[in-house]
């Protein structure tokens, strides 16, 4: 659903976007209101609705995500101020 979503926030205009979205939410809504049990699955984290009641669980690798992003960063980090060094110097 996100990868529409961004296909369609590049196509389109943000408003039809933003009224998707809020026309999509509002049908999760009128169906867990009737009765309806709802999985919202969005990759890093899926949230349920059983009985009214919500529930989430996350990607049991979202943590090791995050960490390697932290790394990363740092080395792209380092790597810049090194490349400032050499060219201040």
């Amino acid at each position: 659903m996100v990868i529409i979503i961004i296909i369609l926030y590049s196509y389109v205009n943000k408003n039809v976007v933003t009224d998707s979205l809020n026309a999509i939410f509002a049908a999760c809504y009128d169906l867990i209101h009737v009765g309806y049990n709802i999985t919202l699955k969005f990759g890093f984290c899926n949230i349920y609705f059983v009985d009214r009641n919500l529930t989430y669980s996350f990607s049991p690798e979202i943590g090791e995500r995050l960490h390697n992003l932290v790394e990363s960063e740092t080395r792209v980090y380092k790597s810049l101020y090194n490349i400032y060094l050499l060219i201040s110097s």
